[in-house]
Formats: C-alpha cells, structure tokens, sequence
C-alpha cells in the first residue's frame, strides 16, 4: 500500500470511529462496538486492508444494510 493508500484509510477509519461513538444509528450497538474495536486493532497492527473492510462493513451495518459477509468474515457478532 503506498502512503497515499495508507493516509485515506487511516483518515477512514478515524472519521468511522468517530461516527460511531458520536452516533451509531440504529444497529445493533453491540455488534457495531466489536466491528469498531476490530477496525482499531487492525489499524494498531497496521493491517490496513482489513481495517478498510471493517470500516466499510461498518457502514453498512449504520446504515441498516446487510454486512453479513464482513460480520462472518471478522467475528463480530
């Protein structure tokens, strides 16, 4: 990933983590925390792809649509 890449996905995953805490919208909060918790540990272990799918799965998740794959594919539900 060049630091490009790497500066767009940080910056993605911070305004996620923010979104979150500050308004999780109608999801399940539960599984919306384990997906921000996941994101956060991915980004502290510099694994920045995974990070992104998180963050986009957790999007999906906010806005109430289906992020089944992401949710099985990271264990967090």
């Amino acid at each position: 990933m060049d630091p490009r890449e790497k500066d767009r996905v940080l910056q993605l995953c911070r305004e996620i983590d923010f979104l979150v805490t500050d308004d999780p919208g109608a999801s399940d909060l539960g599984v919306l925390e384990r997906a921000r918790c996941k994101m956060n540990e991915f980004v502290s272990m510099d694994n920045l792809r995974a990070a992104e799918e998180v963050a986009y799965a957790i999007m999906l998740l906010r806005a109430g649509l289906n992020a089944d794959e992401f949710v099985i594919k990271y264990h967090v539900r």
